[in-house]
């Protein structure tokens, strides 16, 4: 269950402070590249369904900054079997859910990752 799995990361003692740190992060300076996703002049501009920037915490209802969370949907095909032989040809598909607003070293292991289904 998504709400779950959002709930139980969320949980995690200090986890929305590192998202609020990692999405109010300055922006870089002409000297430095974009190095996220959140660093793009594209996100920072993009608008919430309040016409408000969606990256900008709003404050929400009781009192404190609501949680914005950016997340992106992948997929991985695999061969279950390892199957070798030269026309044999089986593979099933992952479907997995990552919170981007999560910094990089974060976003990609295994605990913080949702796996959304799997295809045969």
């Amino acid at each position: 269950d998504l709400q779950e799995w959002i709930g139980r990361i969320l949980a995690i003692p200090g986890l929305e402070d590192i998202i609020d740190q990692h999405q109010q992060r300055p922006l870089p300076t002409v000297e430095l590249l974009e190095r996220d996703f959140i660093d793009s002049s594209t996100f920072r501009c993009f608008k919430g369904a309040d016409g408000q920037p969606y990256a900008t915490p709003q404050m929400g209802p009781s009192g404190s900054p609501d949680l914005r969370l950016v997340m992106s949907l992948g997929f991985d095909a695999f061969n279950p079997f390892f199957l070798k032989e030269q026309h044999a040809s089986f593979s099933s598909t992952a479907l997995y859910m990552v919170i981007l607003s999560l910094p990089e070293h974060l976003r990609y292991q295994p605990k913080y990752m949702y796996l959304v289904t799997i295809i045969p």
